[in-house]
């Protein structure tokens, strides 16, 4: 017994001792959790040494996080896609011409994919630093997302924390839906397809994880890259389709859609396409529906 207590001893010792150098390092970074303080900040390579002064976004999920954060009072400019009608009011620029974003009065400008080193460098010779905040593929990676975007804005300490407990109140939100739905005898097969090309939501998308909050079982929830062909449709056959605006027609149009079950009875159904695309509330709505 003694011996097994100097062994346990030993290890809660070194686990002090690695937390004790664990906080130690890096107060800023918020790699495995909020920062002591809001700034400097590090997310991932990049350093913000402040609070931006104005944020430019130039990705619509990106912006629908923002607005679901609450933070949209800190926008100064937005590319044209990010539709958002609370955000009509901005201007839109284009990130290729940094003279345009800079007189908006940004100092960062947030990318969900890599605009390019080209377009990095003449952001920063305008003074506006470019952080690249990569889409989330699962629940814990949505939390992940929301605490970037918002230690960004508001730093590592306040903005993390806001964006930890805003993605958190999307999933409670989401599980309240999960619970409420009937129990069925057997699974309802279905599937989503941003296009009649073979665009869809594959297990290793949030998008498919969405499915399966509605209570239903994603035909494609073993494929991956968002890429599923006809063939793997034609075999999983879903009971049900959910389908961005204007393909349901191109479905009833195909010889081989027109195989599938869900054409055949007239069980597919056209869904908003920013409910699957972006990741903001848009995710609730996109659950109410396919549940409904």
């Amino acid at each position: 017994m003694g011996q097994l207590k100097r062994m346990i001893t030993g290890l809660l010792s070194a686990v002090l001792i690695v937390s004790a150098f664990t906080g130690c390092a890096g107060k800023g970074d918020i790699s495995s959790g909020a920062a002591e303080q809001d700034f400097p900040v590090t997310i991932g390579t990049v350093t913000l040494k402040s609070e931006p002064a104005g944020v430019a976004v130039f990705s619509p999920s990106l912006a629908d996080v923002i607005l679901a954060m609450g933070y949209e009072i800190s926008l100064k400019a937005k590319s044209k896609d990010c539709d958002q009608e609370d955000l009509s009011v901005l201007p839109n620029v284009d990130p290729s011409d940094p003279a345009a974003v800079k007189a908006t009065g940004a100092t960062l400008a947030l990318f969900e994919t890599n605009p390019g080193d080209e377009v990095t460098a003449a952001l920063q010779k305008e003074g506006i630093l470019s952080l690249i905040l990569p889409a989330a593929a699962s629940r814990s990676d949505l939390e992940r997302l929301y605490s970037e975007v918002g230690a960004a804005i508001k730093g590592g300490s306040t903005g993390y924390q806001k964006g930890i407990k805003t993605a958190n109140n999307i999933y409670l939100t989401l599980d309240d839906i999960t619970r409420v739905i009937p129990e069925k005898d057997s699974p309802v097969t279905v599937c989503y397809l941003y296009d009649a090309k073979g665009k869809a939501a594959t297990g290793d998308m949030l998008a498919g994880k969405l499915i399966e909050s509605a209570g239903l079982v994603n035909a494609f929830a073993g494929s991956n890259g968002g890429q599923a062909s006809t063939e793997a449709l034609t075999i999983s056959n879903p009971q049900y389709i959910f389908c961005a605006e204007g393909v349901k027609k191109q479905l009833q149009e195909s010889a081989e859609y027109k195989k599938l079950e869900a054409v055949q009875k007239n069980q597919v159904y056209e869904m908003n396409p920013t409910y699957m695309e972006r990741q903001g509330r848009g995710m609730i709505q996109a659950v109410s529906f396919m549940a409904g």
